[in-house]
């Protein structure tokens, strides 16, 4: 996380109209998780989440050789495309977590404007670990315009998000993670402010209000 603060990034107005800057990290629909490595700032392919690897044996009809296909068939994939919020500072000591739900993937270290719709509310073995959904903002896409408030998306992807964060740590032995609930988008935008403020009260005296 950049200990830099840009005023810029903490705008009231922007938050009063749930529109936010999120820095993307993992793709959607990926079993890869990437995180940004603060010593190098780069992007550090953290761990894989849980797959099968299946095999089948076919005969090639051309030459009569027999070919082995190996498939890997992930047990959980991400429901949205992860990543951040600069400039916050969340219960776990990371920056905020977002979820951005769209339709397509967004590649790693991509800034994008999105709206906020609500929040999954849970924690893990670091402490508080909310998650904020969000979609991208009328400027980006605008088929996204209709969908306000967490209870706008469809039932099956809200229990997808569901699913995914109460189970994706299910095999990972010191880690684990419990989903407690989904807040609307003003319960989101509070912990967002707070997520701010914190990192503003972290870096003082250094910080002056201007």
């Amino acid at each position: 996380m950049s200990k830099i603060i840009d005023a810029k990034l903490i705008d009231a107005k922007l938050i009063d109209a749930k529109l936010i800057d999120v820095i993307i990290e993992i793709p959607y629909n990926t079993y890869v998780k990437y995180e940004i490595d603060e010593k190098s700032n780069k992007m550090r392919c953290d761990r894989i989440l849980q797959y099968n690897i299946t095999t089948s044996n076919e005969i090639n009809k051309q030459t009569g050789e027999i070919v082995h296909h190996r498939a890997i068939n992930p047990k959980f994939t991400y429901p949205g495309n992860y990543g951040y919020i600069p400039n916050t500072l969340a219960g776990d000591g990371d920056p905020l977590d977002i979820l951005l739900i769209s339709d397509y993937k967004l590649d790693p270290d991509v800034i994008i404007e999105t709206k906020i719709i609500g929040v999954l509310i849970m924690d893990d073995e670091k402490g508080r670990d909310d998650k904020i959904i969000v979609v991208p903002s009328s400027n980006v896409d605008q088929h996204y315009n209709k969908i306000n408030e967490i209870n706008d998306l469809p039932a099956f992807k809200i229990n997808n998000i569901t699913q995914f964060f109460k189970h994706y740590k299910d095999e990972d032995k010191n880690r684990w993670s419990k989903v407690i609930g989904f807040g609307d988008s003003k319960k989101a935008c509070e912990i967002l402010e707070k997520a701010q403020l914190a990192v503003i009260h972290s870096q003082l005296p250094m910080y002056k209000l201007s």
